[in-house]
């Protein structure tokens, strides 16, 4: 697996936004996965839908692992990437321009 995209964000507990290539499952490409940090915890989460419910939004994946070992195992594997990545890239967040 490879970090092809990697979008800084650090807004609350999202820090980034990654774009992963899979060789071995055919080149797959899985974009907007979230990289989130809170305190000492880390965790990916594969692209969401957003849906609003009495004008609250609420996330639902789009796509998971059914069996949540596996799903461990590839985030473990994704953090792992970041890192890597992260230190070799040292990436800026992106700067936006506030209007007032």
């Amino acid at each position: 697996m490879e970090i092809i995209k990697y979008y800084h964000v650090n807004k609350g507990t999202l820090q980034s936004f990654i774009t992963l290539k899979i060789p071995k499952w055919g080149g797959f490409i899985i974009e907007n996965i979230g990289y989130f940090v809170k305190g000492d915890r880390r965790w990916i989460n594969l692209p969401q839908q957003i849906h609003e419910d009495n004008g609250e939004k609420k996330y639902f994946s789009i796509n998971r692992f059914e069996d949540p070992k596996v799903a461990k195992a590839f985030c473990d594997q994704v953090l792992k990437l970041i890192d890597e990545y992260v230190q070799k890239n040292n990436p800026e967040p992106i700067q936006q321009e506030i209007p007032f």
